[in-house]
């Protein structure tokens, strides 16, 4: 936990900011439980390969679903990503480390590159005539007023990714904090030794809620630059 409520930092390197540290942690500990699953992989599976299968199912789902059938190429990305930031929020429930998505450097970080890949898709599978046309319209008076309007959204799209993920994360962190700051005020024998388990499996339910409204709404701004969610409308009209 951070804030005004800050726990020491076990892992410290001299001259490094903690954030980056706790980062470089997090990608470490995202390596390590990838190839720990890749290298025991068999018919029947253990707790951590079924753990993976059931979250990676439920996220090809969900992507699919947003973005149609050609979403299944986004889940290497998207799905790093989502991984990736549940283990960075996870780490701040964790005695002795902080979450890198409780700073702005970190999650702004992470919005802008779903804020670039957003738009090398865009201009990929539009092509670049299409790409402009999704932004001016096919209408030449209102082109002007079409790209200023979605220049503007464009613009608000990765602030809000940066914004929503870090204000949620420090904000979590802060009422755990509190909560657990005000126990021996509440109660000093019972409270104190119930609660805390409690309230860390909260904070490990919201830490995923986080890293997955993050990776949809990426799924969602991918898919709507790259014309994807226009194609799934279409084709779910058809059938």
């Amino acid at each position: 936990m951070h804030g005004a409520f800050e726990t020491p930092v076990l892992i410290n390197i001299p001259g490094v900011p903690t954030i980056i540290t706790m980062t470089w942690l997090a990608m470490l500990i995202l390596i390590v439980l990838s190839l720990a699953v890749g290298r025991r992989l068999s018919v029947v599976p253990g707790p951590l390969q079924n753990a993976f299968e059931f979250i990676m199912e439920f996220f090809t789902h969900m992507v699919e679903t947003i973005m149609g059938p050609a979403g299944a190429g986004f889940i290497p990305f998207l799905g790093t990503l989502f991984l990736l930031i549940l283990i960075c929020n996870i780490m701040g429930i964790v005695p002795g480390l902080s979450a890198p998505t409780a700073s702005l450097n970190t999650t702004a970080a992470l919005a802008l590159v779903v804020f670039i890949a957003s738009h090398y898709y865009g201009v990929k599978n539009r092509g670049l005539k299409g790409y402009i046309r999704h932004y001016t319209g096919d209408s030449i008076f209102l082109a002007p007023l079409m790209f200023f309007t979605h220049f503007i959204g464009e613009l608000a799209r990765p602030f809000s990714l940066a914004v929503r993920l870090f204000a949620n994360i420090v904000g979590d962190d802060l009422s755990l904090a509190i909560i657990l700051a005000i126990l021996p005020l509440i109660a000093k024998l019972i409270l104190p030794l119930l609660l805390p388990p409690f309230m860390m499996l909260i904070g490990m339910l919201i830490a995923f809620i986080q890293a997955l409204v993050f990776a949809i709404l990426a799924a969602i701004y991918m898919a709507d630059l790259a014309g994807f969610s226009e194609a799934n409308e279409i084709s779910q009209s058809n059938e």
